[in-house]
């Protein structure tokens, strides 16, 4: 056990009456003392040194479940990024696909413009050839 001397035991009790700082932890178990003015102290110094353990204790426990929150909730975005990477991929190679086949479709188009006028023209030759040929019956 710990005895203090007459004086550091007046500087702790002002020290508390002025500035309300106590001792804390395990030392406070081991000083002993016959001063019932410092037994009090003592005793009260070690109800607050509980006090703020439990409290220190407590906001330990809650910042560990926020930290076991936060990661949860990160690994869920970096789930959700993914999936939106993956879904940004495939619409990208989707458009491209797209891109291609209207080109193929549009030069199909003009193909069948060609075609369609190529006919046109066929057909007005032939009808002109069939208006000859009826004439030249006649």
């Amino acid at each position: 056990m710990i005895k203090l001397c007459k004086k550091d035991i007046d500087q702790l009790l002002d020290l508390k009456d002025k500035r309300g700082v106590y001792l804390e932890g395990n030392i406070l178990k081991l000083i002993d003392t016959d001063d019932d003015r410092f037994l009090n102290y003592l005793e009260e110094a070690k109800g607050r040194d509980k006090t703020n353990r439990k409290k220190r204790l407590e906001v330990t426990k809650k910042v560990q479940e926020q930290n076991a929150e936060l990661h949860k909730a990160n690994e869920e975005n970096q789930s959700l990024m993914e999936e939106l990477r993956q879904a940004l991929n495939q619409t990208q190679s989707s458009k491209e696909e797209l891109e291609v086949a209207n080109v193929d479709l549009l030069d199909w188009k003009e193909k069948n413009e060609i075609i369609k006028e190529d006919l046109r023209l066929a057909l007005e030759s032939a009808e002109r050839s069939k208006i000859e040929a009826e004439s030249a019956k006649k």
